[in-house]
């Protein structure tokens, strides 16, 4: 199992968060444990009702990648790293951060970040499946007749959670339907 990046001490973090001495949280990533890179993999995670985890905004990712980010959402994101997963949406949309970035110091710390949560996200990403695509579908339709357009990333991002039984993380509360239980690590 590989570490999330925000864990990683070969960011460019000039923070320093405490980590515990027994935690994987105190050793830095660059390659999985064994050594090896392994093929980049995109599959849904086995959903049940039971399962609720929480599926990361793309906000909240990008505020991990900050050389200083936030303490509050760095301490959500060590509390429940076990539980997080990511949409395939946020993962398009990191991609094209990073490709816009102008090339130098920034955007090289940008990408290994990536790449870091890229070994680590291998197993947590969740397509826009027929599923998340009719549940998608049945929202913004609601909400269209009610006089009310939901952007069309963050709306597919939220069909993901609630198709997944998922809880939404994310600083932007505003844009997401209400069917959605959201959660603002910024306010914790």
């Amino acid at each position: 199992m590989v570490d999330p990046p925000w864990l990683s001490s070969q960011q460019t973090n000039t923070t320093v968060r405490p980590k515990k001495k027994n935690s994987p949280a105190f050793f830095a990533i660059a390659r999985p444990r064994d050594g090896t890179l392994p093929a980049t993999r995109i599959q849904a995670a086995p959903s049940t009702s039971t399962d609720m985890g929480y599926l990361l905004d793309t906000d909240v990712l990008s505020e991990s990648s900050k050389a200083i980010p936030n303490e509050k959402v760095m301490s959500w994101l060590d509390a429940h790293d076990h539980e997080i997963y990511l949409s395939t949406i946020s993962y398009g949309e990191l991609v094209k951060g990073i490709e816009l970035l102008a090339p130098g110091k920034r955007r090289k710390q940008i990408a290994a970040w990536f790449d870091r949560l890229n070994h680590w996200a291998a197993d947590r990403l969740l397509p826009p499946s027929t599923e998340v695509m009719r549940t998608w579908g049945q929202l913004c339709a609601k909400y269209e007749r009610k006089g009310r357009r939901l952007p069309v990333l963050d709306s597919l991002i939220a069909a993901t959670a609630i198709t997944h039984g998922h809880r939404l993380v994310t600083r932007n509360t505003s844009d997401h339907p209400t069917e959605i239980t959201l959660i603002n690590p910024w306010e914790m």
